[in-house]
């Protein structure tokens, strides 16, 4: 699959339909490919798959990837509904500024990790494959809102 991305240009439309069948095994799309030429939504689908396999999975592993993430997800938006409510910490003014930071861009964060959920909610139909790009973004983003939390919740103000 490397290869024949690596060599899109000159390479063989029929032999990399061929290696896109094998993966999904959609006939419908080979003959499509191979009928218009559509050398774009090849190269589009082999590197969607080659993603997944250079992180080393299976298509299989995908599906059980995007259920984990989704419920992080939901379990994330409940953290978040109780930090709302908690606010910032008492000694908030006194942390050093680059801690006091942390507070503001987990802010900014959610609403990204937010936009990133409701996509993958408009995307319930579409193939675990298609989902995973967006399931890895809204992974990092996830542990770095976790990992931010947990140096502002941490932090010791050391006293004089």
């Amino acid at each position: 699959m490397q290869a024949w991305l690596a060599e899109k240009a000159v390479a063989s439309l029929e032999e990399g339909a061929l290696l896109l069948l094998r993966i999904n095994n959609n006939r419908a799309m080979y003959q499509q490919i191979l009928l218009r030429g559509l050398r774009d939504k090849l190269i589009y689908e082999l590197e969607k798959h080659l993603r997944i396999r250079l992180d080393g999975h299976t298509r299989q592993e995908a599906v059980q990837i995007v259920r984990a993430v989704e419920a992080t997800a939901a379990d994330t938006a409940k953290l978040h509904a109780a930090r709302v409510r908690r606010g910032r910490r008492a000694d908030h003014d006194e942390l050093p500024e680059k801690i006091q930071t942390l507070y503001e861009k987990n802010t900014e964060l959610y609403t990204k990790m937010h936009r990133y959920h409701e996509q993958l909610r408009l995307m319930q139909d579409a193939e675990p494959c298609d989902r995973y790009a967006l399931c890895q973004a809204l992974k990092k983003a996830d542990e770095q809102y976790r990992r931010n939390w947990d140096r502002y919740d941490g932090y010791e103000v050391k006293k004089k």
